[in-house]
């Protein structure tokens, strides 16, 4: 594991950022894409974490994009417009899309509903596809579940994903000003380490928690490889966000006796200045490249 992070090379994302983490349902159509998502046997992956915060709705239009294991061996399967498409063809349909459209017009974001067993390997050229076609907000559609076992609705983790050449050097020079820092990696099954030790997914964020507590000046590294599947990906942020959030509702009752989702702007960016999300992900192969999460 990466304890101080000298390696620079190694680093994919850094998450720099006073960010907002939406987790809220998401805005399309909710009785036709859980007629897709069962249609395709699509398992999303399951993040409790989104019962407790709420987003924003959006105005926005959305483009959705699902991402399942194919039946036969080989590459997961990519539905867009109910037709399976390769990558290229995602690619050029999504730049027509953008290059008929007025900018006022052109969609803003992005739902990406991918089965929890798909491996990240698969995921970044999605991502880069989405940016070189100027979609650079994307939510990571999630399974909430309810009052009733077995029966979810949708969530979502919301990223922005820009151009990320121009924040280059301003990443390698914020790298080092961290003395608080905090590493994740999947272990097996629902464990996971942070720093050296072993922990269970459940006490992830307190644990997380009391280590911001204690410094503030933190980052999160996200260790992963192309191996690791989507779903262990995402518990590794949710759990960051959770704890995060804890820190920044406890703060906002002492201040403004207002739970954090209450406060106008003005008082949340001060809350968010005491405790920004900040995570750094590590593929192992990647150079360092800046990426903002926010939530519009």
């Amino acid at each position: 594991m990466l304890l101080i992070p000298q390696k620079l090379s190694n680093i994919l994302l850094i998450l720099l950022i006073f960010s907002i983490y939406s987790c809220s349902k998401s805005k399309v159509d909710i009785e036709k894409e859980n007629l897709i998502v069962s249609e395709y046997n699509l398992d999303l992956t399951i993040s409790t974490y989104c019962n407790k915060y709420n987003g924003w709705q959006f105005d926005y239009e959305y483009l959705n994009i699902y991402i399942l294991k194919s039946k036969k061996d080989g590459e997961p399967t990519i539905i867009f417009n109910n037709n399976e498409v390769s990558l290229n063809e995602l690619s050029n349909v999504l730049l027509s899309i953008q290059s008929e459209r007025s900018d006022e017009r052109k969609p803003k974001f992005v739902n990406l509903f991918i089965g929890e067993d798909i491996e990240m390997a698969f995921i970044k050229p999605i991502k880069e596809i989405l940016v070189s076609n100027g979609l650079f907000h994307v939510n990571y559609v999630l399974r909430v579940p309810s009052f009733f076992k077995g029966i979810y609705r949708f969530g979502m983790l919301s990223q922005y994903l820009p151009p990320t050449d121009i924040l280059l050097d301003e990443s390698y020079n914020g790298l080092f000003k961290f003395s608080n820092i905090i590493e994740l990696e999947p272990f097996k099954d629902t464990i996971y380490y942070l720093n050296d030790s072993l922990i269970f997914k459940s006490e992830l964020p307190i644990s997380i928690k009391n280590i911001i507590a204690s410094d503030s000046n933190y980052a999160v590294i996200i260790n992963y490889t192309g191996k690791h599947k989507v779903s262990e990906y995402l518990i590794m942020i949710a759990a960051a966000r959770e704890s995060v959030y804890s820190l920044r509702d406890e703060l906002s009752l002492i201040q403004y006796s207002q739970r954090y989702a209450e406060l106008d702007d003005e008082k949340a960016i001060t809350i968010r200045r005491k405790f920004p999300c900040i995570e750094i992900e590590n593929d192992g192969i990647s150079p360092l490249i800046t990426e903002i999460i926010t939530e519009e």
